[in-house]
């Protein structure tokens, strides 16, 4: 079945009506300015999943949005440095960082590649933070570098 698709602000104003689609089969493809962002479907459309973490193994509940922002505007301020690659392949740009597998995305020039790498580089870094922050038990926390 063809993925139909949505703006992510007609999503975001008809969530409920787009939640009862996906729960009767239905897949979207959701655009932001034009450009596809996620595909919804539902979680019974087994061949589309794959787990990368289970939340539920660092919080009962999972980790809240919320926090990841909240991490994520407080650490805003901490400079780090990747490495990012682009690539042409296609019509399309793909972009990556190096030290961190799972940080990529594509966009239809360099520019838009660069921003939405930028994007994808925070929210990783942001749930990662909120992932680990309610880690129980005795925990060392400490910066660590490397040089290879």
């Amino acid at each position: 079945m063809k993925n139909a698709t949505v703006g992510l602000r007609e999503l975001r104003e008809n969530i409920e009506n787009y939640i009862n689609q996906v729960n009767k089969g239905k897949s979207f493809i959701v655009l932001r300015r034009s450009k596809p962002v996620l595909k919804i479907s539902s979680p019974d459309d087994e061949e589309s999943w794959e787990t990368v973490v289970d939340f539920t193994e660092f919080s009962h509940n999972g980790v809240s949005a919320k926090e990841v922002l909240r991490q994520h505007t407080n650490t805003k301020n901490t400079k780090q440095q990747f490495t990012a690659v682009y690539k042409k392949q296609g019509k399309w740009y793909l972009g990556w960082i190096e030290e961190i597998p799972g940080v990529n995305t594509q966009g239809k020039n360099l520019k838009e590649t660069k921003e939405n790498l930028r994007e994808a580089l925070h929210l990783i870094l942001g749930v990662n933070k909120a992932l680990y922050k309610n880690v129980s038990g005795h925990v060392i926390k400490e910066p660590i570098a490397i040089s290879y």
